[in-house]
């Protein structure tokens, strides 16, 4: 019997090393950033909606995200930004706006200033709206209220301008606080 209680907690010893090894908690830091850009790039793949063989490749405008490496992308937490960062204005509007959703999952206060970057200097009207109801996953700071009041004065595409007054309802100048 006292064999068997020594086997099995060497057994279970050996389990949570090994699982503790494969923890996204305890990868180093190329390995998150290898994993984030497989994310990216596959989020950011136009799903084919068209056979393989039409004559016509219909794709899809949608953005699908895996829902474990979603959860992935949340254990990462902060360490995840600046890995997602480096997508932030890119030339390809996709991979930035799945940057900027898996930038929302994560939250707090490392992604306003991505998400910041994105509304002073994407070119993309729906990046800029989608870093707008992303920004709702930090907190409201003054410096996240003057922005959301500037696009909502000066962006020059209406619908983020207009996205930009509701999201003022959860962060004014005067609700941020000091």
């Amino acid at each position: 019997m006292v064999l068997r209680t020594v086997a099995l907690t060497a057994v279970v010893s050996l389990c949570g090393v090994c699982f503790a090894q494969n923890s996204p908690n305890q990868a180093r830091p190329q390995e998150i950033a290898s994993r984030i850009d497989a994310i990216v790039q596959r989020a950011a793949e136009p799903m084919v909606l068209s056979s393989p063989s039409s004559p016509v490749k219909i794709t899809s405008g949608q953005i699908f995200f895996n829902p474990d490496e979603v959860a992935e992308i949340q254990r990462y937490g902060a360490r995840a930004v600046p890995t997602l960062s480096k997508y932030i204005l890119d030339r390809n509007s996709r991979i930035e706006r799945v940057a900027i959703r898996l930038l929302g999952v994560i939250g707090g206060p490392e992604i306003v200033r991505p998400l910041l970057d994105v509304l002073d200097k994407s070119t993309s009207s729906g990046s800029r709206y989608e870093a707008l109801l992303n920004l709702k996953q930090a907190q409201c700071t003054k410096e996240v209220a003057r922005a959301i009041l500037r696009v909502s004065q000066s962006d020059s595409d209406a619908n983020v301008a207009d996205q930009a007054r509701e999201e003022a309802s959860w962060c004014s100048v005067e609700s941020a606080p000091h």
